[in-house]
């Protein structure tokens, strides 16, 4: 519908009344379901100083409640809290009524915000600023937030692996294989199934993150799978010996241990690379990724010292690539008990230490990346 000039009277009337009020200008919120082009002009020449009244009138007052009779029309009027430079879109709802002659006769728009360090510590990943959700409710507002499952997941695993790597308890190498199922039933389906969740919702680095990860407890459950025999695959030729012997025959020989060390310095490489990204996030999550690069990199050289026959050398770099992985599980119990206060909604907050000031987001991406959903 054409509604002349009328519209962008009432547009810059409400721009005034929120410069008066020391609120920063916005777009109008008021939606005129019915009128016409004749009919908006003739309420715009009614008074903007009345008008303007109504509209500062209606400052704080529940959207779903609250109406302005305009001449022979109501006009639902919302208002969203505090400045839209202080606050990121994250779902709306929007309900239409209609009227007996099949015309919409009301209309309500009501928009959550969350603010960057809010959404942060709810989905450990900057809000992206150039996704503005403004033709309905997001997918983010109708679902649960699936980032404490991942952490979870992934700490019911990684916890116990980093106790058995400093010999908790008389653990040694061969205790692991009493975690397979920590190892492919919470780390891998959990992580998998959370990073399908996330990338639902278009949390890419958490995405990223929990599907490696997945990734990485099923195949290190392979590798320590007894029934796969992958260490006694490489037991010498001449060893005739078989079961536990040849699993620990070849587990010495230095073609395992080289391909060992090189899938975790592997590791080592691509948590180096989260951990750049993990900058943008918050201090407990770029901490995860800090000491899984030093314990990836320790236990890489822990084989490749066990593949040369210096097995007291290697016995100290696993028991000290476990203390990092220690801290890994600090930090992340830290994140998972953060996230879940917030989830049930504590009356306290549990700071995370939000970084997404310390790497400012490139402009262009806000400024010519604004897309509609």
């Amino acid at each position: 519908m054409d509604w002349g000039g009328g519209e962008a009277l009432l547009n810059s009337v409400l721009r005034v009344s929120d410069r008066n009020s020391g609120i920063a200008p916005r777009p109008s919120v008021l939606l005129f379901p019915s009128l016409s082009a004749a009919e908006l002009n003739t309420l715009a020449a009614k008074g903007l100083s009345s008008l303007s009244s109504a509209v500062k009138g209606s400052r704080g007052i529940p959207p779903r409640n609250r109406k302005e009779d305009i001449g022979d029309h109501n006009l639902p009027i919302t208002a969203a809290k505090g400045k839209m430079s202080d606050t990121k879109h994250t779902s709306a709802d929007y309900i239409e009524h209609s009227s007996p002659n099949g015309g919409i006769s009301n209309r309500q728009l009501t928009t959550v915000t969350l603010t960057p360090e809010q959404f942060e510590s709810l989905y450990l990943q900057p809000r992206n600023t150039s996704v503005r959700l403004s033709n309905g409710p997001g997918l983010a507002g109708r679902v649960g937030n699936p980032t404490p499952l991942g952490v979870s997941s992934f700490l019911l695993a990684h916890t116990a692996l980093a106790m058995d790597l400093l010999n908790f308890q008389g653990a040694t190498a061969a205790s692991s294989t009493a975690m397979l199922g920590a190892f492919y039933g919470c780390a891998g389906i959990g992580l998998y199934l959370a990073s399908i969740m996330e990338w639902m919702l278009g949390n890419t680095f958490p995405c990223v993150v929990f599907g490696t990860f997945g990734g990485f407890w099923i195949s290190y459950g392979a590798i320590v799978q007894p029934s796969f025999g992958l260490a006694a695959s490489f037991a010498p030729a001449e060893d005739a010996s078989n079961g536990i012997t040849a699993a620990a025959a070849g587990a010495l020989t230095r073609e395992y241990n080289a391909g060992l060390g090189m899938y975790f310095l592997v590791w080592g490489i691509m948590c180096a690379i989260y951990f750049v990204a993990s900058l943008r996030t918050n201090i407990p999550f770029a901490i995860v990724f800090l000491s899984l690069v030093f314990a990836f990199e320790i236990i890489s050289a822990a084989y490749f010292r066990m593949g040369q026959g210096q097995t007291e050398l290697a016995a100290h770099l696993f028991r000290v690539g476990g203390g990092f992985a220690f801290v890994t599980a600090l930090s992340g119990f830290y994140i998972n008990i953060s996230l879940l206060c917030a989830a049930v909604e504590m009356p306290f907050r549990i700071p995370i230490f939000d970084l997404s000031g310390f790497l400012v987001r490139r402009k262009r991406l806000s400024d010519d990346m604004v897309k509609e959903v």
